[in-house]
Formats: C-alpha cells, structure tokens, sequence
C-alpha cells in the first residue's frame, strides 16, 4: 500500500503550548453543564478554540456541543445520529472532524469520519460509514483523531489495529502504522488504538490499549 500523501493545506492547525513550569489555579470555574433540548452526559471528548470556546462531543446524545465563553448552556453544532462521537478535532474556521462508532452487525463497531462546517449541524461523511472490514476506506471503531500542519487527518481504527491517513483535499486514504487488523505489543503493532496526537514536526503519538505511547515519525 502507499505510504506518499499529497500535500494539503485546507486545514489550519491548532496548536496548544503550556508552560512547562506552569503552575495551575486551584480555583475551577464551571464552563458547562446542562442543556435544555438535549439531557447532557457521557462526553467522550472536548476541544478549545483560539477563542477559549468549548467543544464537547456526547457519547449518549449523539451529539457535538459548543459552549461560549461566559455561557454555560451551549449549542447543537453537530448532530451525529445514528453514530456516536468519541473524538473531535475543531479547525481554525470552526470545521469540525469527528471521529464516530455505531454498532454494526454480528456485533462489529462501524466507524466514520464526520466533518461539520460551521453553521451546519448534518454534516458529512470523509471516511468510513460503510462497514467494517479493513480496506483502506473503511474503519471497525474510530477512537481518535487529529490533524498534521498540511491539513491532514490521522485516524485510529480501533478495531483493525492501525492508524490510517486521509486527505481532505485528494480524499485519498494511506495507511500509517500497525499491523492491519491484526493486534498486538511488538513495536510495529497496535491494539486498539484510541487516542492520537500530533507534533510540529508531524510525529505522531498513539495511545492504545496495552497502556503505552507508541511513536512514529513522519
């Protein structure tokens, strides 16, 4: 399978940098909590803007909600149905990726890649949505995603053991790291990835269920 991506710039990446000796405030402020046309619970995942505006995806809702600085009742900016969010991922236009899982046949976890432009809640489908199986455009789970500096989304596969990558320009899919529906903890597999993220340098960081960082450089 390829492993060259065309390059893409559609995506403006968002970056976040603490201070290493940052020193936290013991005071909390509520941000969010409580939504009047939706019972709010089960967030699986949030996502801050350069505005410090809140994004958070509801597992139980099947939903992405956006809570305002200063307000604590948010608004519907994405409604998954029948697919439920586990990871978002907000540009610097407010276009959201959302990585999503519903329950398949035979007990399989269908995935998908859902994108939302702001001020449209339907959304719709980059990736996967069609089963699961393990070709290259398709995805058993979706427990992660993130976006490179070129504009391109890393996407962990749960259930196939891999991370793959999509082109939002060239729609073109590529295959990053694991073994292909196969698990396990040799340095070159995965199982069942959830979490990823990526540097400046596009080095990405897996994190899966053997409880360890698994690392690749671009």
């Amino acid at each position: 399978m390829s492993t060259s991506v065309p390059t893409s710039t559609t995506t403006a990446l968002m970056t976040t940098r603490i201070c290493p000796n940052a020193t936290w405030n013991n005071t909390y402020t509520v941000v969010g909590g409580g939504y009047s046309a939706v019972n709010y619970g089960s967030i699986t995942d949030i996502f801050v803007d350069a505005n410090r505006n809140v994004y958070a995806s509801s597992y139980a809702n099947m939903a992405i909600m956006k809570f305002f600085v200063g307000n604590i009742n948010p608004i519907l900016v994405g409604n998954s149905m029948p697919y439920m969010p586990m990871a978002i991922y907000v540009d610097a236009a407010g276009t959201i990726y959302s990585c999503e899982i519903r329950n398949g046949l035979n007990g399989s976890t269908q995935g998908r890649v859902q994108q939302y432009v702001a001020g449209n809640t339907t959304g719709t489908t980059l990736l996967g949505g069609t089963g699961c199986n393990n070709t290259l455009t398709s995805l058993c789970g979706c427990g992660g995603i993130n976006v490179d500096k070129q504009g391109q989304l890393y996407v962990s596969d749960t259930y196939n053991n891999r991370v793959v990558l999509f082109n939002v320009s060239s729609k073109v899919v590529n295959y990053v790291f694991g073994t292909n529906a196969v698990f396990g903890s040799s340095p070159n597999q995965l199982t069942k990835p959830w979490s990823i993220s990526v540097d400046a340098n596009n080095n990405v960081y897996v994190f899966d269920n053997f409880i360890q960082s698994q690392y690749a450089t671009s």
